[in-house]
């Protein structure tokens, strides 16, 4: 949570541009939420119990972790996918061309 004060206002200002009032507008929203279910979270931790968030709270946070690497290397294969298909496709459309015009210039390697 720490590193989030920083790291996020300098991402927005950084990638996608945003300005101080946009970006502040942009960390507000995220707080708010927060500070309205205080009292709601409270209430439900004396009745339910510490244990249960808890567990609960380490379960979706693995969740999380999980979603995103398989993202990751689903992204990761389908960037593989595509280099192998462009790759034989360039290389279909070479051997293509070689046949089509015949033997290029000498020392080429047609």
């Amino acid at each position: 949570m720490g590193g989030s004060i920083y790291l996020r206002p300098r991402y927005l200002t950084k990638v996608p541009g945003h300005n101080a009032q946009q970006i502040g507008v942009a960390i507000m929203s995220s707080g708010t939420p927060q500070l309205l279910l205080m009292p709601v979270t409270a209430a439900r931790l004396k009745k339910l119990g510490a244990r249960i968030w808890l567990t609960a709270g380490i379960v979706l946070i693995g969740a999380s972790y999980f979603m995103n690497y398989s993202r990751k290397m689903l992204f990761m294969s389908c960037r593989k996918m595509m280099r192998t298909n462009l790759s034989s496709r360039t290389s279909a459309r070479s051997s293509n061309k070689r046949l089509r015009f015949g033997a290029g210039p000498p020392g080429t390697g047609w």
